[in-house]
């Protein structure tokens, strides 16, 4: 499947740090209740950009409980993370396994 990072300030973070958490609508992936594998990362358009790995951490209850993960978000305050995400509030770890065809930080 594939994993889009079109937010720049997470993608960001995701290519110059190798790991970003990032909130999505579904604590699953594909079909069934995959909470963690590899993905095809695409941004902007179609095209793989690399590869990554995701874990599903879990559904957030309230804002407080994302408060230690915001620093590695790519956002600079949890207002902002939480705008971008909307009403997203299943909280993934995704890190690089390639990027370009070239092994990466994992």
């Amino acid at each position: 499947m594939v994993l889009w990072m079109n937010n720049p300030f997470a993608r960001r973070q995701l290519l110059v740090k190798g790991r970003v958490y990032t909130l999505r609508s579904k604590p699953y992936r594909l079909k069934g209740k995959l909470t963690e594998g590899t993905d095809v990362l695409m941004w902007e358009t179609f095209g793989g950009r690399g590869k990554v790995r995701f874990t599903f951490l879990k559904k957030a209850k309230s804002t407080d409980e994302l408060r230690e993960y915001r620093a590695q978000s790519g956002f600079s305050t949890l207002d902002k993370w939480l705008e971008a995400a909307g009403k997203s509030r299943c909280l993934f770890l995704v890190e690089m396994i390639e990027q370009d065809g070239r092994p990466k930080y994992v």
